[in-house]
């Protein structure tokens, strides 16, 4: 603070032209103004400096405020990447570990697979008793002509197998045909039953028979084997003017086939034999005598090679 001293003599008063003092009233107050005003200006001076101060404080505080803001965000988005980073970290975790569950899986699924597969297969070779087939020599003959079973549209596994088992166990048929209509005209295979299911349905027996494939009716009629005129046809069939298996008058029919090498048709398990070869000339037709439905046609099949194979030992005593 600045101090000013006002000099008595000279500011407040002086003596005037008569030798009197006078009072200088003016000097006297604005000296007291002065001291106001000093008075006002220090305290102004202290007021700002007090606000100077304070203006510090909050720049001070503001900064150390903003400070503590960014410290809190990159406190934050640290928080974030740690937390992105862990979850991306689990992400691929979980994936690992899916594709490695899919792996076990798949590799399990493939286990299982063959597994079964192989039980499978030992659960064949013990029905079929491939460790212990004994194989029957059958009296074929390339040169000679003998009988031949035609099977007709048949569409089950079990009743073609039990067909040709029960055909090669006879050891009466030179060979087999078999006729099956297939959707597509051009397939090189005519049978819904491939060669492997067919040798596991007739328990091995298929290996020991000729079996030759024919795509229809007409691709067969126009065989060799059809169009050979020596040979008697006799068909399965319940149809208008068929014989009964167990008459008279079906023991020549049944002969025919033992000696002059006749066709045995046997037809499907729904629609039976076609128009086409139970009205050909050549055809003669036995029927079943049934209660009510007809039988199944692996049953027909083994009612009709009875009676056959009772003729022909009938036939066969004669002779001797």
């Amino acid at each position: 603070m600045q101090t000013i001293r006002v000099s008595t003599e000279e500011d407040a008063g002086g003596y005037d032209t008569h030798g009197r003092y006078v009072v200088n009233i003016i000097a006297v107050e604005n000296v007291r103004k002065l001291e106001n005003i000093l008075q006002r200006t220090v305290l102004d001076e202290k007021e700002e400096e007090d606000k100077e101060k304070e203006e510090e404080k909050e720049k001070e505080e503001e900064e150390e405020e903003k400070e503590e803001e960014e410290k809190e965000e990159k406190e934050t988005k640290k928080m974030k990447e740690e937390k992105e980073e862990k979850e991306t970290k689990k992400m691929k975790e979980e994936k690992e570990e899916k594709e490695k569950n899919e792996d076990t899986e798949k590799n399990e699924e493939k286990e299982k697979k063959e597994e079964t597969e192989k039980n499978e297969e030992k659960r064949r070779s013990e029905r079929i008793g491939l460790d212990h087939v004994i194989i029957v020599s059958l009296t074929k003959n390339a040169t000679k002509k003998g009988p031949v079973l035609v099977l007709q549209g048949l569409r089950y596994r079990g009743n073609i197998g039990a067909i040709v088992r029960t055909a090669v166990q006879c050891n009466f048929f030179q060979s087999i045909a078999m006729i099956d209509p297939l959707p597509d005209p051009s397939a090189k295979n005519s049978s819904r039953v491939p060669p492997k299911d067919l040798e596991f349905y007739s328990m091995c027996n298929s290996a020991l028979v000729d079996i030759d494939y024919y795509r229809d009716v007409e691709e067969f009629r126009a065989s060799q084997l059809a169009r050979d005129e020596g040979r008697p046809w006799v068909a399965a069939a319940l149809v208008p003017g068929s014989i009964n298996l167990y008459s008279r008058s079906a023991i020549p029919l049944l002969s025919s086939l033992c000696s002059n090498s006749g066709l045995l048709f046997m037809g499907s398990e729904g629609q039976g034999l076609p128009p086409s070869i139970v009205s050909d000339p050549r055809c003669s037709n036995v029927m079943i005598p049934a209660m009510s439905a007809s039988v199944n046609v692996g049953v027909a099949f083994g009612m009709v090679m009875a009676a056959v194979l009772i003729r022909r030992g009938e036939d066969e005593a004669r002779e001797g």
